[in-house]
Order: C-alpha cells, then sequence, then structure tokens
C-alpha cells in the first residue's frame, strides 16, 4: 500500500524586522517548530544569510539576531568574505599558482594550456 506524505506547509506566521530593515526574524510555523530564523542580505556578495537562531522566545530571537548583525557589519567593513569563495575564483587561483611550475621549469606552456581548457569542464 502506497504511503501518502502529509504536506508539511512553508507558510510564514510571524516576521519582523529588525535594525531598520538590515534584517529580519521569522518563525516558520510547520517546518521550524515555532524556532525563530534569522535572514540578513548580504549586498557586497549578493547572498543572504540565514541562520536558525535556536530559540522560541522572541526577545532572545531578536537579541541574538542583532548580535549576528552587527558581528557581520564588522566583517563586512574590515573586508572579510562571510561566505567561501566560488569554484570559478578558485579555478583562477589554481592556474595562477599552476604558471609558477611553468616559470619553475616543473611543467610545460603546453600543459599549462589544457589546463586552462579543461577549467571549463570544472565550471559548468
Amino acid at each position: 500500500m502506497k504511503r501518502v506524505r502529509k504536506k508539511t506547509g512553508s507558510f510564514t506566521s510571524e516576521e519582523h524586522d529588525i535594525l531598520d530593515g538590515k534584517a529580519q526574524i521569522s518563525r516558520v510555523v510547520e517546518r521550524s517548530g515555532d524556532v525563530w530564523q534569522f535572514r540578513m542580505w548580504v549586498a557586497e556578495e549578493k547572498k543572504y544569510i540565514r541562520r536558525s537562531l535556536k530559540t522560541r522566545d522572541f526577545v532572545t530571537a531578536k537579541k541574538r539576531a542583532e548580535d549576528i548583525v552587527f558581528e557581520t557589519m564588522s566583517d563586512i567593513s574590515t573586508g572579510r568574505k562571510i561566505f567561501g569563495i566560488t569554484l570559478g575564483e578558485l579555478v583562477q587561483q589554481y592556474l595562477v599558482w599552476r604558471q609558477e611550475d611553468v616559470d619553475n621549469g616543473n611543467i610545460t606552456e603546453g600543459r599549462h594550456g589544457t589546463i586552462q581548457h579543461q577549467k571549463g569542464n570544472l565550471e559548468a
């Protein structure tokens, strides 16, 4: 007999802006079990930071979210990346590193060219 899955739903029951809209905290009742979630847009990296605040209390969630916002803003102002590097950036760093092997005579220019042409397969 086929088992029928229950729908979990994905509606947000509560959402609050904190620190003049720099971030939001929300509760998604069905999925998180009333635990507060944090979300903040990082414009420099064009991504959202999303974390669980691991609490059901609004005051505690707001305090933890403010701490995350201040920490993130501090990291951004000092030039620290919030997210890891992309695959494309990693490939470029690898090619620069392998160019040193060409300069030292460890590999040929032709081999380095082959590696450069193979990078297209990695980024796909």
